[in-house]
């Protein structure tokens, strides 16, 4: 924030699947659906977002699971 990082961390385990574009990757305002009753959408970043960078480092799939994800793809293509 303000030229300062405010915070990093390391995503262990993400959903071998596709997730609709909604609820993907808010930036300064959050539009799909809250968390939880604890979790406050109502405000927005009103700062100056320079640059946001994810580094996605090498696949983690098992063979198993990356057909789940190659037939999910497909059927998606295809509007199953």
């Amino acid at each position: 924030m303000d030229g300062t990082q405010v915070a990093k961390g390391r995503i262990a385990n993400t959903m071998p699947t596709r997730i609709s574009i909604d609820e993907a990757f808010d930036v300064g305002a959050d539009t799909g659906a809250q968390v939880g009753e604890a979790h406050d959408v109502s405000f927005k970043f009103t700062g100056k977002l320079e640059r946001g960078a994810v580094h996605l480092g090498e696949s983690k799939l098992t063979t198993a699971d990356q057909r789940v994800v190659n037939v999910a793809e497909t059927r998606r293509r295809a509007g199953v």
